[in-house]
């Protein structure tokens, strides 16, 4: 039995453990190859162009739920004997379906499934590619499987269904965070997500993601903004897998620069900096009082809390629980675009946003090159898995012997392509990965593209005429 599910899994069959692992998705798969083709069930954030993503102060209660890179494997911490203790942490593995590792969700209503579910189908195939090269598959509650028709529904709600079982406790709580569908007043845009699996209790819910960004954007949604929260939910399902974000990795600043005062609530910042208690800050002016809340969440979380998405991970509470590759990795989908969070009010430039690639030279504001969320270069529906982002789930969700060696070679090689759907969700598609964009501690030796860290394309150029205001101001690095 084993070994079916490694074999069914290696193609995408995702199995159930239902009383045994007897059950699979009725996804259709196609590999790169010509000809070959099965159906599953047989083998069984925008910036004002591209990305939006939402402000960190929309509650008053600013809890750090996600990191900067990921979370420690299953075996490190079962050797520690710590797996209780952690908080964050892989999703444990599905018994008597080997290696076989499932983050489960269900929706928290009706409603919700209406609003969200094709989104998530399409953000589930983004992270198809990882499923080839690791033990992990992302589906529905095992309580929505039919083992009669042996079908799955993906509009899984939390709760009893009709088959008479209850989703789990600990299933992936997916909202929309409307909570009144026909009351627009009482919609929330926040987004958040808990970051991998919690072993330390056994409360409901306490794994979810919290959709709001659905509310930003007019209905019906256009394909553009369809694609953006895609491309969103699929970074947040990331974090849910238990990866954090790249551009928070604590050696960032060998790679990319923060431009502070670019940021959504830098302006406002400063103001409240100014009424701060005496001695509260260090700093003998705001300038240097803000290169302090940079550097310090709680005066961030008061502050500046826009400021917390951008921190490098050893300024965040829980930070050595946490780990990061050698090699920085650009196209990233767990990597802000360059302008994430960007306030078009806070420059007259047309090329400076919260998030550059570094230059040879040193300089933060020349030539500056974009970074864009899945390597998506402005285009969310472009949006995927990078090579590294795959290797990470790799050592996260070790799958079979021959997955491991292929996940070995990622980031030397990309992922292969392939053709990929969800019967009556999703019609097939072609998935090929973006081009490869890292940089390692020597990249100033072999430089990208005008001197720039990664491959680096540059896609704006400086205007002619240099706000003198602006020049240097907040652009100290956070690390």
């Amino acid at each position: 039995m084993a070994d079916q599910c490694r074999k069914t899994l290696a193609l995408l069959l995702l199995c159930i453990l239902v009383s045994l692992c007897n059950a699979c998705h009725s996804h259709t798969y196609k590999s790169g190859h010509p000809g070959t083709e099965m159906s599953l069930s047989d083998e069984e954030n925008i910036s004002r162009s591209n990305h939006y993503e939402l402000r960190a102060d929309e509650g008053p209660d600013l809890s750090l739920e996600r990191r900067w890179y990921g979370v420690e494997d299953l075996e490190a911490l079962r050797a520690e004997q710590s797996l209780n203790k952690v908080g964050h942490a892989p999703w444990p593995k599905q018994l008597d379906c080997g290696n076989h590792q499932w983050l489960r969700y269900c929706f928290i209503d009706e409603d919700a499934a209406d609003n969200l579910l094709s989104i998530l189908a399409h953000a589930i195939l983004i992270w198809t590619p990882a499923f080839q090269y690791s033990g992990l598959s992302i589906q529905p509650d095992t309580a929505c499987f039919d083992p009669e028709t042996k079908v799955y529904d993906y509009r899984c709600i939390c709760g009893t269904q009709e088959n008479g079982r209850k989703t789990a406790g600990d299933a992936l709580l997916i909202t929309d965070n409307r909570e009144e569908n026909d009351k627009p007043e009482l919609w929330s845009t926040v987004t958040e997500s808990t970051l991998g699996y919690d072993y330390r209790s056994e409360k409901k819910e306490r794994h979810h993601i919290y959709f709001g960004h659905v509310n930003v954007f007019p209905q019906p949604l256009s394909n553009e903004n369809f694609d953006v929260l895609v491309r969103s939910v699929a970074h947040e399902l990331g974090h849910a897998i238990g990866l954090e974000h790249e551009h928070q990795r604590p050696d960032r600043d060998k790679y990319i620069s923060v431009v502070w005062f670019t940021i959504q609530g830098y302006s406002a910042a400063k103001k409240k900096l100014e009424s701060a208690p005496a001695g509260e800050i260090p700093g003998k002016d705001v300038n240097a009082k803000m290169r302090t809340v940079i550097n310090d969440m709680r005066l961030a979380n008061k502050y500046f809390p826009e400021a917390i998405q951008f921190m490098a991970g050893d300024k965040l509470q829980d930070h050595a629980d946490f780990f990061y590759d050698d090699e920085y990795d650009f196209s990233s989908l767990m990597h802000y675009d360059s302008n994430a969070f960007f306030d078009p009010a806070s420059t007259k430039r047309d090329n400076v946003r919260p998030l550059v690639r570094q230059m040879v030279t040193g300089k933060v504001q020349a030539e500056v090159s974009g970074i864009f969320m899945g390597g998506s270069d402005g285009d969310a529906s472009k949006a995927r898995l990078s090579a590294l982002d795959i290797k990470r789930v790799a050592r996260l969700y070790p799958g079979t012997d021959e997955q491991q060696r292929k996940a070995a070679k990622l980031g030397k090689e990309n992922w292969e392509p392939f053709v990929v759907g969800i019967p009556g969700l999703v019609e097939p598609i072609e998935m090929r990965p973006n081009p490869v964009d890292t940089a390692g501690a020597d990249w100033k030796n072999s430089p990208g593209p005008n001197g720039v860290a990664g491959k680096g394309a540059v896609i704006l150029q400086y205007a002619a005429a240099e706000n003198p205001t602006e020049k240097g101001e907040g652009t100290e690095r956070a690390g």
